[in-house]
């Protein structure tokens, strides 16, 4: 089973929403408060599996809560189950979901799981318990989850699919004569004899044998109850509740994926599935996820998360008038995604998340913006930036219809070389940026460095202030055996710093931010850094 589309009216923050996931595993990302958990809690509720509902979810009391999902992908144990409400217009769909209403009198809400198309006419049981979802909200509790008796958690699903009656019926058995022996024992029966006694100080006709020990449940699986779950990692058998945080998580996963190996059609609904977990075993589950032929729809914070996504299936909710609105990159082809893969790592994911994110070349002006933007007293963590080095540049075209105006829709801004310029202008005009000249790239947040960015910093130092900055370093001998070189020899005293700097911008990236007098912050980086 798949989910094709959502639309929620009314719900939350999600006041007039809709999404369409076409049967793909979706990552949803966003700020605090846009509403991620809101949208898998939706989801949750159109097929059943979440049904409470307070006045704090309503966006109007006055108005009903309406989620509708399109579902496909059915098998033919299905189409029993939907006789009438599945369309057949095509392949199989089904259109389900759930409707609430504030009854204001009362001061409750009345609420149902249906079928919108037959004037919501509610779901029966069968057809909620056919809809196969697993759904991992963020407030689960790991223990109830694992509970070996519990009717709602993974370990019922689990036996229906084994012969483990047999097994309980002999467990029974067991604990019985057990329980028999431990009755029989002297003071334990001496006890029992005294408790009938004061009863019947209190009614008449009281049996010799009113009390004794029996087995609650011996004709059904309640003696699951009283078993619990052990696991060892690196020490002694624990009860799994006792276990570190992170290993009850994972055991948790380790549950939900034998699950949806023997549901095959199930829909997967993760919120922040990084919970207490390391950022390895954060990018091994997700690895496990993608493995799955099952459609997974996920909220996280986290870029390590992202680290494993096809960024085309990642939609970032963020605030749009009155309501929550979607972003998607679906511009971006197929060869350009599998160019965005051999760049997604952890701080490339982490753009996602920001509000704005700042292009620049390499990882040495990555690191002069920040630093510079420290010395500055400007926290960008909390201004929501992210600096991103895109590796020389070249790929600014595919980034700006990932994070761009036609794809996540952050603030874009940037920072290139004088010889960078006219491909990063193409680039900002094919992703749909107004801009026509270096004036109108500044304009719009992008800044051109002359000739580079060293060259810029020599011009702010001066070539004795930058010599001198090399001298603090102890690099005066290399500098001048550097300018001893042949092909140096002749150049002007600009171009040799220029170049040796340029050797090792890394190197040499904290020390000209530090030689600084912020008074006279290098144009290009002075103006990029004052429009953020």
């Amino acid at each position: 089973m798949k989910i094709e589309s959502v639309e929620i009216q009314n719900f939350r923050n999600l006041t007039a929403f809709s999404l369409d996931f076409h049967g793909e595993t979706t990552f949803v990302v966003g700020e605090n408060a846009t509403s991620k958990t809101s949208l898998l809690s939706a989801i949750a509720r159109a097929v059943g599996k979440e049904r409470t509902t307070t006045f704090a979810d309503f966006a109007d009391p006055a108005q009903p809560i309406e989620v509708v999902l399109k579902l496909s992908g059915f098998d033919r144990s299905h189409l029993s189950v939907f006789p009438k409400e599945m369309s057949f217009a095509g392949a199989p769909t089904l259109r389900i979901g759930y409707r609430a209403e504030w009854n204001a009198k009362e001061e409750e809400c009345d609420g149902l799981c249906g079928f919108p198309d037959h004037a919501w006419k509610a779901a029966s049981r069968e057809q909620r318990d056919a809809l196969p979802v697993v759904w991992l909200p963020g407030y689960r509790e790991p223990d109830r989850l694992l509970q070996l008796g519990g009717p709602r958690g993974f370990w019922s699903r689990l036996f229906a699919s084994i012969a483990i009656d047999p097994a309980i019926a002999t467990a029974v058995a067991e604990v019985q004569v057990a329980l028999t022996r431990f009755a029989a024992a002297p003071d334990l029966t001496a006890l029992l004899t005294n408790l009938t006694t004061s009863l019947s100080t209190f009614i008449p006709d009281v049996a010799q044998s009113a009390f004794s020990l029996g087995l609650h449940g011996s004709q059904n699986r309640d003696l699951l109850r009283e078993f619990e779950l052990f696991l060892s990692h690196g020490g002694s058998s624990l009860p799994i509740q006792k276990q570190s945080d992170g290993l009850i998580h994972l055991a948790v996963f380790a549950m939900v994926f034998q699950v949806l190996a023997k549901e095959r059609g199930s829909i997967l609904l993760v919120d922040e599935p990084e919970v207490s977990l390391h950022p390895q075993a954060q990018r091994a589950v997700i690895s496990a996820m993608h493995r799955l032929p099952n459609q997974a729809v996920i909220a996280t914070h986290s870029s390590n998360v992202l680290d494993r996504a096809d960024l085309r299936r990642v939609v970032r909710l963020q605030r749009g008038g009155t309501s929550i609105v979607a972003a998607t990159a679906t511009t971006l082809s197929q060869a350009e995604a599998n160019r965005l893969a051999r760049f997604v790592n952890p701080l490339t994911a982490e753009a996602c998340f920001a509000r704005k994110v700042i292009f620049v070349e390499g990882y040495s002006d990555r690191v002069v913006l920040i630093h510079l933007a420290s010395r500055l007293g400007i926290d960008l963590d909390a201004r929501g930036v992210t600096v991103l080095s895109l590796d020389g540049g070249g790929a600014i075209g595919t980034f700006l219809k990932l994070f761009g105006p036609a794809g996540l829709r952050l603030g874009v801004f940037g920072l290139c070389d004088e010889d960078k310029e006219s491909q990063w202008l193409g680039s900002l005009q094919s992703a749909g940026v107004a801009v026509t000249d270096r004036a109108s790239m500044q304009a719009a947040g992008f800044h051109v460095c002359v000739r580079d960015l060293e060259q810029e910093f020599i011009r702010a130092l001066s070539p004795g202030g930058t010599q001198a900055m090399i001298a603090k370093e102890g690099q005066t001998a290399q500098f001048a055996t550097f300018q001893q070189q042949t092909a140096h020899a002749k150049e002007a005293l600009d171009e040799q710093l220029r170049r040796f700097l340029h050797n090792n911008n890394t190197q040499w990236a904290i020390p000209l931010v530090e030689a600084l007098d912020l008074h006279v912050v290098p144009g290009p980086l002075n103006d990029l850094i004052t429009t953020l």
